[in-house]
């Protein structure tokens, strides 16, 4: 897979030529989860959950029809809102800057096809350890 247009997701997720990081999916995603959950100011693991959720559906509907993309990137996009009105309204989530940043980084470098696949599968490898580290079944 090739980097698309996607900006700071796509700096953090390719090599300069363009090539997928070898430790994406491993130590980077680990290292993440791992930095956003250390001090639990990020939001559940349920919560995040309910995130990973609807990325998977989208990446699925991309897996059976790629086009289309273009027509489901405004509501990916809209993913950010979903996310701060979900941590807004939760008034015992203290939030930190890290995993806000974390999340609204990652869906604002969505801009293609390709981009979203890679950030599909690195939330994947995200979730798995935030869930270990995290260490709490909210």
């Amino acid at each position: 897979m090739k980097k698309g247009q996607g900006g700071k997701m796509a700096d953090s997720f390719f090599y300069e030529g363009g090539k997928l990081k070898v430790n994406l999916f491993s130590d980077i995603a680990e290292n993440q989860a791992k930095d956003i959950s250390d001090n639990k100011m990020g939001p559940s693991y349920t919560q995040m959950r309910k995130f990973f959720d609807e990325v998977i559906g989208y990446k699925t509907q991309f897996l059976a029809n790629g086009s289309l993309f273009d027509e489901k990137l405004p509501y990916i996009k809209m993913l950010n809102a979903k996310f701060a009105y979900s941590f807004a309204r939760a008034k015992t989530t203290k939030m930190s800057d890290k995993c806000k940043r974390f999340f609204v980084d990652r869906v604002n470098a969505v801009n293609t096809k390709d981009d979203f696949m890679v950030f599909a599968d690195f939330f994947e490898a995200f979730m798995a350890f935030y869930k270990f580290h995290r260490g709490d079944n909210k």
